[in-house]
């Protein structure tokens, strides 16, 4: 069974992905929750701000095409190594792959690449993913609309994908860039208590007129 282990630095948009990803591929348990609760409960993982909302290991089991995998959210790693050692090795242990999560237009950090590096086992392959940061009002304009890979987003890919390659070597296999919060509020029924979550997605496919639309833009088909 397939396992993909998530890193990246603290509010860099993991949890955004990974919530994306299990509403694309798991609307049976999604419907069942709904039927339960009487309400979406999409949003829930995804951070709301707080710097410490993502703390803990999580897993996440999930199917495409009827083939179970697993994702692995792990806690943002950077720091002193001593506060998230096990939480590497555990992931690390069972993952056939990573993706490391940049959220922001620069280089990558490049002591937690190393420190990944440092527990990668033989087989192990690492994407990494541009997510673009931006809210509701970065498309305002229809300019802003046009499309993600601007001048500035190619820059920082660049930046990106030469990093890891430096650090990682034959292991590293390539760069993504999307948008993650436009994917997530292209599919997601998010739960009422989420109501930034709400406002934005409302505001997103008043600008882009549909779901399908949003999701084009957002570039998630890559991931």
């Amino acid at each position: 069974q397939l396992v993909i282990a998530f890193f990246g630095e603290t509010n860099a948009g993991k949890s955004t992905l990974i919530e994306t990803m299990r509403i694309l591929t798991n609307e049976e348990t999604r419907a069942q929750t709904r039927a339960e609760t009487g309400n979406a409960q999409d949003g829930m993982i995804v951070g709301d701000g707080r710097a410490d909302f993502t703390k803990v290991y999580c897993e996440y089991h999930l199917k495409i095409n009827g083939k179970p995998f697993t994702l692995i959210d792990v806690p943002g790693i950077e720091g002193r190594e001593e506060d998230y050692s096990e939480e590497i090795k555990r992931a690390l242990a069972k993952a056939h792959c990573i993706f490391y999560v940049q959220g922001h237009n620069k280089q990558p950090d490049t002591a937690t690449a190393e420190k990944i590096k440092r527990y990668l086992k033989d087989w192990v392959s690492v994407y990494s993913i541009y997510n673009i940061r931006g809210g509701s009002g970065d498309y305002d304009m229809p300019e802003e609309r046009e499309t993600l890979m601007t001048e500035k987003t190619v820059k920082t890919e660049v930046l990106i994908t030469n990093t890891f390659r430096d650090i990682l070597g034959e292991r590293y296999k390539g760069n993504i860039s999307l948008q993650g919060l436009l994917a997530m509020c292209s599919v997601a029924e998010f739960a009422e208590t989420r109501t930034d979550l709400l406002r934005a997605q409302r505001k997103l496919k008043a600008h882009f007129g549909d779901g399908d639309s949003l999701f084009r833009f957002s570039r998630m088909h890559s991931l």
